[in-house]
Parts: structure tokens; C-alpha cells; sequence
């Protein structure tokens, strides 16, 4: 599993073989394609896994990444296996992602959220939708990746835009009901 671009093109990253399911490299680019520019915009991983969108996201030039999971065990190893420990701007917490939105106060221009595969934290999301977006700058957008087994337009509010890759489906929300995609 490689970064697909910016200054760290082409590292690889520790992929410790457990409950993680990294996006694939032809999706992450494919994503990040969609987002086009995101120099100095602030990102938040939730769910981070391994940390690849975030480290992705740093990677392209967002500023700072923050991010989110009950374990940050690979988080913290792809950062060091890719010497950014003293980076600034990286910011890992290990705490519930629910839990993180309800108790900050701060806004991101980009939020990705993956989840688990488990339909409990979809519910969770949805009942959380609101909040979520409060944390989104003027102009921010939420992503959120949905196994295809579990995605239903009756369960989700109607997002701004969406895309379909592998087996999953990708949800784009925008703060200002704005389409800035393609």
C-alpha cells in the first residue's frame, strides 16, 4: 500500500494485518482527485485504521490532520515508519470518533469518515449527521465511506454528490449544500 501523492508519492505504509481496511490506492486517488486542491485545508480522519487518508491528506498539503480512533497503534506507525513523527500539524487522538465530534469545537474543511463495515455505526453517523457537519468550515465537505451491503438511500439523508468504488460507496456532504465536485 503506497501514497498515491503529493511530497510523500510512492512511500509505503505499515499495514498491520487486523481489523483495519485501508482504501485501496485506486480510490484514494480517485477521491482526492475529486478534491482537487487541498493545500493548507485541515483534515480530520475518523476512523483513521491505519491513518492512510490522513497521511494521504498530509501528503497532497493539507494542514493540520487530525486523526481519530479508539486504536491508534498503526496510525502511529505509519507516521513513524515515514519519519513525520516531528511533523508539524499531525495531530492523533485516541478516542471514539462520536465521541471526539460531540466534545470539540473545532471545524475542518475536509472530514472523512470510514467506519467499520458494522451497520451499529452507520446508525451512529446518521443519528450524528448534524453535528458532524457544525464542524465543517463555510465551505467544508464530509465524506463518508459506506460498505455497499449496507447502503440504502432510505437510511442515508440525500448526499450532494456520490461515488461508487469497489465495495463501497462514498457519500459527499457539503457544508454550503454547494456540488465542488466534478
Amino acid at each position: 500500500m503506497h501514497i498515491t501523492g503529493g511530497k510523500l508519492l510512492g512511500r509505503g505504509i505499515f499495514l498491520k494485518r487486523d481489523r483495519v481496511r485501508p482504501i485501496q490506492e485506486k480510490t484514494r486517488l480517485a477521491i482526492f482527485n475529486l478534491l482537487k486542491d487541498i493545500d493548507g485545508k485541515s483534515f480530520l480522519d475518523l476512523f483513521s485504521g491505519t491513518g492512510i487518508m490522513g497521511i494521504e491528506a498530509y501528503s497532497r498539503g493539507a494542514h493540520p490532520v487530525f486523526f481519530v480512533d479508539i486504536d491508534v497503534s498503526n496510525i502511529i506507525a505509519n507516521i513513524e515508519q515515514l519519519s513525520l513523527s516531528t511533523a508539524s500539524g499531525l495531530i492523533v487522538k485516541k478516542k471514539d470518533a462520536m465521541r471526539f465530534i460531540v466534545s470539540s469545537n473545532r471545524r475542518f474543511d475536509i472530514i472523512f469518515a470510514g467506519p467499520p463495515f458494522i451497520e451499529s455505526f452507520y446508525r451512529m453517523i446518521r443519528e450524528n449527521l448534524t453535528e458532524i457537519r457544525k464542524h465543517l468550515t463555510e465551505n467544508g465537505i464530509f465524506i463518508l465511506q459506506v460498505g455497499k451491503r449496507f447502503f440504502s438511500r432510505d437510511i442515508f439523508s440525500t448526499p450532494d454528490d456520490e461515488r461508487i468504488y469497489g465495495e463501497s460507496v462514498f457519500l459527499f456532504y457539503h457544508q454550503a449544500g454547494k456540488k465542488l465536485l466534478m
